[in-house]
């Protein structure tokens, strides 16, 4: 599951919010104005706004806290309301499911998706009129990319501060985890990928490359390669940076040696350029979600393989989930992002949440009934790339992509 705007993603993302059978667009929001909108939406959707519902018992536990500590602080029927730009309701009233299963809590989940800006808007509305109704949250470019320009003060607005250090995990888990605002709950390994059709290369003898600085041998000179008229900017980005980096050249030296060394098609979607590389029209093509081309990597009709170079990038920021500052029931929101990456919670995500990956990949799977695409994704050999290591690379891909660098 990805927060990534594109239509492509992971999941499904609708252009409406939803929750149940309600449908409210989000033009209709924005015409009656903010405060008065954000209120009736409240009342509509439900969520516990005006914080009715009990949501502590017993002393406050001093942080780090435990997710022990932060179940003793909620009470049967508590509302969590989640509010995500990626993914369909089921994906995470299953998600809240797990969690009461795991601990023995009773939280009733108030769902609400949409694509990323809308959600993203919704929020930072409700927030403008007090009538604050999230109470944890994921998948909000707006904010992500607001963060990126102004700092970290955009995201100590938002949401609840010291996430890095309140939790259990603060000490047990790598760095690129958790920021000061939110902990990566889901979307580990992988997050790009190299399709190639193995039926081409075995054709014209040549060995799937290892790295993208592999392909540049003579060898692979003139290959067709499929490529996005309008890519992703940090994914292209990292392609470019850490490889050029690997070698003598300047990063916009690299790309353009790159792209100059293949016979190049321009592709509109994602979509379209994996189908079409599995459909023999290219030999590759640059990047692609891994995510976007599952349903032809495991589809016997193709010879698209795959490949996730060594190393391959992990975006460790897309799952990034984050507690509203004015959560009307915080405890709630602690408990779920804390119980989200107990190794136990994790490991049931494979299987009993939809369309969900799980952010821990050197957890032990063995016994896992996981399939062999998704264990390839979370065992490949990866870079992670945390989140403002992230913005530097969407830097490197704007670049090429303004000055030409990357040419289709």
């Amino acid at each position: 599951m990805s927060d990534d705007t594109d239509s492509e993603t992971s999941l499904g993302v609708t252009d409406d919010w939803r929750r149940g059978s309600a449908v409210i667009s989000r033009r209709g929001f924005l015409a009656a104005g903010a405060a008065a909108s954000a209120a009736s939406l409240v009342g509509c959707l439900g969520g516990g706004g005006d914080g009715s519902t009990p949501t502590t018992t017993g002393d406050e536990p001093e942080p780090p806290w435990t997710t022990d500590d932060l179940a003793a602080q909620v009470e049967e029927g508590t509302t969590l309301t989640i509010y995500s730009g990626a993914g369909e309701r089921n994906t995470w009233e299953s998600f809240v499911e797990v969690l009461n299963d795991e601990f023995g809590v009773g939280l009733e989940p108030n769902v609400v998706t949409a694509g990323g800006t809308e959600i993203s808007q919704r929020f930072i509305q409700e927030r403008q009129a007090d009538e604050d109704t999230a109470d944890l949250c994921t998948a909000f470019p707006d904010i992500r990319n607001q963060i990126y320009e102004d700092g970290e003060s955009v995201a100590q607005d938002y949401f609840e501060w010291d996430i890095d250090q309140k939790f259990w995990f603060s000490e047990e888990l790598e760095d690129y985890f958790t920021t000061k605002w939110g902990a990566s709950l889901y979307n580990g390994g992988a997050s790009l990928v190299m399709p190639v059709n193995e039926q081409i290369f075995e054709e014209q003898g040549l060995e799937i490359p290892s790295t993208y600085n592999d392909l540049l041998d003579d060898q692979y000179e003139g290959l067709s390669m499929g490529a996005l008229t309008d890519p992703v900017s940090d994914q292209l980005g990292w392609v470019i940076g850490y490889h050029a980096a690997q070698t003598d050249m300047e990063p916009m030296e690299w790309i353009e040696t790159f792209m100059d060394h293949f016979e190049v098609s321009g592709y509109n979607s994602h979509s379209n350029a994996g189908r079409s590389v599995a459909e023999g029209n290219e030999a590759f093509m640059v990047y692609n979600f891994p995510w976007t081309i599952a349903e032809l990597v495991t589809n016997d009709e193709f010879s698209l393989v795959a490949n996730f170079t060594q190393p391959t990038k992990w975006q460790t920021a897309e799952g990034l989930s984050y507690i509203n500052k004015n959560a009307p029931h915080p405890w709630a929101a602690r408990f779920a992002l804390s119980a989200a990456l107990e190794p136990p919670v994790q490991k049931r995500l494979i299987n009993d949440v939809p369309a969900i990956t799980i952010a821990r990949t050197e957890l032990d799977l063995s016994g896992i009934d996981i399939g062999p695409y998704a264990q390839q994704r979370l065992e490949a050999e990866l870079d992670p790339v945390d989140f403002w290591e992230n913005e530097e690379y969407t830097q490197t891909g704007l670049e090429a992509i303004e000055s030409d660098a990357y040419k289709i």
